[in-house]
């Protein structure tokens, strides 16, 4: 499939820090993006938005003139310029590293290993969907199921909101003969997850379907799960901790992560009163990530 190449336009303009927030805020209804930076050495903070379409200028600038009122200061100078044509997929992929988690090698399809390597490859590339590897949520589950391996030989698994695929892909390689169902709640995961296992040729292992949470409907996998991956939301965990117990066996495992390290208690709290036990945290960049079993029945 050919890729058109895209050519933006950019909104930019600097405001003090005490305004940036909600300046930006003004500005994000009328482009696709919207970042605010701090200016390394100044006072002044940058808002950037990028528009893909011709951007409505009197929109923008009625909008920033707006804030500007609202918030008492003088109208900040609004550039409005068209970006030069770039593939901008293609120079987003040139940039993601090749990266080494354990015996892990997430590489994008610009870097793939020339002749025999020991590592366990999987070959993603960056801009698809969320889970390119390089967030300290996914190194952290990564890094887990590597130690998981030494001691667990599991059959069926379940990778919840399973992003571009990583986790289940990683799994699929440590354990050939494991079944695993991948869900996310976004379609786009979803068709992002089926490519990527086409492309490692692990379909045979690993199914993928759009849930909301846990799915409802067992199918194949039973419900009763050896291990579990969930790479999501402290919310999201919190809540869905008696589902977890529902689908990891007693004895089974199941990975956290998307939580920050401060909010490691009350997660652990959570699933320590559905039965879990924790059997190792690893912190990452700010992030944690929590190996948990669940106790066996007396």
């Amino acid at each position: 499939m050919t890729i058109p190449l895209s050519q933006p336009w950019q909104v930019a303009f600097e405001v003090l820090a005490a305004h940036a927030f909600s300046m930006g805020e003004a500005l994000e209804p009328h482009v696709d993006s919207c970042g605010t930076f701090e200016i390394e050495g100044s006072p002044d903070w940058a808002i950037t938005g990028i528009v893909q379409h011709f951007p409505d200028h009197a929109a923008i600038i009625g909008a920033i003139e707006a804030a500007s009122k609202a918030a008492g200061i003088r109208m900040p100078e609004v550039v409005i310029e068209q970006l030069p044509t770039i593939d901008w997929l293609a120079r987003n992929r040139e940039s993601f590293p090749s990266m080494r988690y354990g015996r892990f090698l997430i590489h994008g399809s610009h870097q793939r290993p020339v002749g025999w390597t020991n590592a366990l490859t999987i070959e993603v590339d960056a801009g698809r969907a969320f889970g390119s590897g390089t967030h300290g949520t996914t190194e952290g589950c990564l890094r887990a199921l590597d130690r998981l391996h030494r001691s667990t030989r599991p059959r069926q698994m379940l990778d919840l909101g399973c992003g571009s695929g990583i986790l289940a892909m990683a799994a699929a390689r440590l354990w050939p003969g494991l079944s695993i169902l991948a869900v996310d709640i976004d379609l786009q995961a979803v068709h992002t997850t089926r490519e990527n296992i086409r492309l490692n040729q692990v379909t045979r292992q690993i199914r993928v379907a759009k849930a909301d949470g846990y799915p409802k409907l067992r199918g194949s996998i039973g419900g009763r799960c050896d291990l579990v991956t969930a790479n999501i939301l402290t919310g999201p965990l919190i809540k869905m901790a008696l589902d977890a117990a529902h689908w990891v066996r007693p004895g089974g495992r199941i990975i956290l992560s998307g939580l920050l390290n401060h909010q490691e208690r009350e997660v652990l709290a959570a699933y320590r009163a559905c039965g879990f036990v924790l059997i190792h945290r690893g912190q990452i960049q700010g992030w944690s990530t929590l190996d948990l079993r669940r106790r066996l029945k007396r």
